[in-house]
């Protein structure tokens, strides 16, 4: 069974701002560091651009199984970038919440 409209656009909604989120601390990065190598910004780009597909790909089948196997994807961008630990864990936090009211909508 669909969800409602309304509650994939929320879902919609929190993925596409947390894409640009990601892009933000990119910005946040910089200025913490001198320098920005390229490996970190491509991995800000590429999951900034996962989220906006994810954003897209909401409404289809296995979008939210998407949108959950990209949450996993920002935290394990701590590794690479120690920003996105924190994002991560906000956003997951975010996403389970979204998770759990989509479930309690018959």
């Amino acid at each position: 069974m669909n969800p409602p409209r309304g509650l994939t656009a929320i879902g919609s909604a929190l993925l596409g701002f947390e894409g640009i989120v990601v892009l933000l601390a990119l910005g946040v990065e910089h200025g913490l560091h001198a320098h920005v190598g390229v490996v970190v910004v491509v991995t800000f780009l590429v999951l900034a651009a996962a989220l906006w597909l994810g954003a897209g790909l909401l409404r289809r089948r296995g979008g939210t199984a998407l949108g959950s196997v990209l949450q996993v994807a920002v935290v394990a961008g701590g590794v690479v970038v120690p920003v996105l630990y924190g994002l991560g864990v906000v956003f997951a936090g975010l996403w389970l919440g979204y998770l759990r009211l989509r479930r309690s909508v018959p």
